[in-house]
């Protein structure tokens, strides 16, 4: 398969956020749907897409994929995918996240500040990733993007909290922030869950009308 193929099977990034596109790889949420993010190889390739790492790290990471470090790594960076989806939905959903998940997103948390170096050239300070576990630098990445959207850490990431969304679709689950005009929008993609939608909306209005004519039809 080409690179090229491989990109199309990726999922579309709608959620605005490099944290949401993450736990948008499995489609639908409910029921579980289709994860596109299989195995170790999957996850590393899902990251250069998204330009989250570099060249280097995705060929550092490439080979070591069939190690069983990168096994590790991979079922640390799919718990972390699935424990930042529940949180991050109890945040769209403007309710407390179950206290398990908590904890976790904070032991967590706790772990990636070991890996997050403060650096300066002099003048300017900023700050860097601890380059000795390339297999692990997408989770670190996307949770400290997760922490920044979760507290609001910047204006930007304030805004996006406040505008934090779950698609109206049924069963799809997808978390977004919401950037239209007036804030009002409904679904993770008008050309996919906000179709289907309008789809079912119109067979079930033929369905009521229909019921409606064969009832009004009988004899009294």
């Amino acid at each position: 398969m080409t690179g090229t193929e491989e990109l199309t099977r990726l999922p579309a990034r709608l959620g605005g956020r490099l944290c949401l596109d993450f736990v948008n790889t499995v489609d639908p949420r409910g029921p579980r749907g289709r994860d596109y993010l299989p195995g170790y190889v999957a996850l590393i390739d899902w990251a250069g897409a998204t330009e989250a790492v570099d060249r280097d790290v995705i060929d550092r990471a490439r080979a070591a994929a069939a190690t069983w470090q990168a096994t590790e790594a991979y079922h640390e960076a799919i718990s972390l995918r699935e424990t930042l989806y529940r949180v991050l939905r109890a945040s769209a959903e403007r309710r407390q996240p179950d206290e398990a998940d908590a904890d976790a997103l904070r032991a967590a948390v706790a772990r990636l500040q070991s890996r997050r170096l403060l650096v300066t050239d002099g003048t300017a300070w900023r700050w860097a990733w601890s380059g000795g576990d390339p297999l692990r630098l997408p989770g670190w990445i996307i949770l400290a993007d997760a922490i920044d959207l979760l507290a609001g850490a910047g204006q930007a990431d304030a805004a996006d909290r406040a505008n934090l969304r779950v698609c109206a679709g049924q069963d799809c689950g997808w978390l977004f922030v919401d950037t239209s005009k007036n804030h009002t929008r409904r679904w993770c993609s008008m050309s996919g869950c906000g179709n289907r939608s309008k789809t079912q909306r119109h067979y079930q209005r033929l369905r009521a009308k229909r019921a409606s004519q064969l009832t009004d039809a009988e004899p009294a």
